[in-house]
């Protein structure tokens, strides 16, 4: 009996090249996608810190801070609008309250129910759940 030897894939085996393919990719486009959303959250909070340096150095007398004044003054409304559209964030999303004794910023990040707060007292971290500034 000669016996003929088969040369190509069976069906089976091409089916099984593409299900481990097909999740070698998912775990790649996963991996990219968390990478780009920690950037992202880098940047708020970079831009952040540095709208608190600007405000910090502002004074309206040697010593004498007014919050309102210095948010005025460094264009601490239009900085923060330019952050949101650069990153697609909806007004409303963030929000900030500054009196002449002190002021609070609170910007969405990434992850869900995230946020990066910075105030007068010079303080920045990440705080999650629902905030209410008012």
């Amino acid at each position: 009996m000669n016996k003929e030897t088969s040369r190509g894939f069976t069906l089976i085996e091409i089916l099984g090249v593409f299900a481990i393919s097909g999740l070698i990719l998912s775990v790649v486009i996963s991996g990219i996608q968390k990478s780009k959303d920690k950037k992202v959250d880098l940047t708020i909070k970079s831009q952040l810190a540095e709208i608190q340096l600007d405000v910090s150095e502002y004074d309206i007398a040697p010593g004498v801070v007014d919050f309102t004044a210095a948010f005025t003054a460094k264009g601490v409304s239009g900085k923060l609008n330019n952050i949101a559209s650069q990153l697609g964030v909806v007004a409303g999303e963030y929000e900030y309250v500054a009196t002449p004794e002190e002021y609070v910023v609170v910007f969405p990040l990434n992850k869900v129910d995230t946020f990066y707060c910075i105030d007068s007292t010079g303080a920045s971290s990440e705080v999650t759940g629902l905030l209410n500034i008012t």
